[in-house]
């Protein structure tokens, strides 16, 4: 099984409830939510890759994803740029692909191990508090 095809699959699904137009006024209200990923025993590519934020709590909120550059320095949307997260407990998953999707090489390793890029596994959870912008640390190793 790859990993990446995990996620990819995950992306895509949520990614359309991302860009579905909504009711400005009728949607949960958001936190500023940024952070910093230390890595410890990768090497990020100069592209960066993505976080995903999996609400815990099926019933509660949307997920939504983030991209991060090759410091670990993320900001994350949920309806508009840079708005956060609504408030709740989240795991998150890493994707950091090794090359492009291309028709020569089709699936693309996931540089993190797998335990980072399945919500059920992975040690990476945040709980986003209402009112006050939030900053988080994550470390990541190998």
């Amino acid at each position: 099984m790859f990993p990446s095809k995990n996620i990819t699959i995950f992306a895509l699904l949520f990614s359309t409830f991302l860009f579905l137009p909504g009711c400005g006024g009728d949607r949960p209200k958001t936190v500023k939510v940024s952070g910093k990923i230390e890595f410890k025993g990768f090497n990020i590519p100069d592209k960066g890759g993505f976080l995903y934020f999996a609400p815990v709590n099926s019933g509660m909120k949307r997920p939504t994803a983030s991209p991060f550059d090759k410091n670990g320095n993320f900001q994350v949307s949920t309806y508009e740029k840079n708005d956060g997260l609504i408030p709740g407990v989240y795991k998150i998953t890493l994707e950091c692909l090794e090359h492009e999707i291309s028709e020569e090489n089709p699936i693309p390793r996931n540089l993190f191990p797998e335990k980072y890029t399945l919500p059920t596994e992975t040690p990476l959870e945040i709980t986003v508090v209402p009112g006050k912008e939030q900053f988080f640390n994550l470390v990541v190793e190998k």
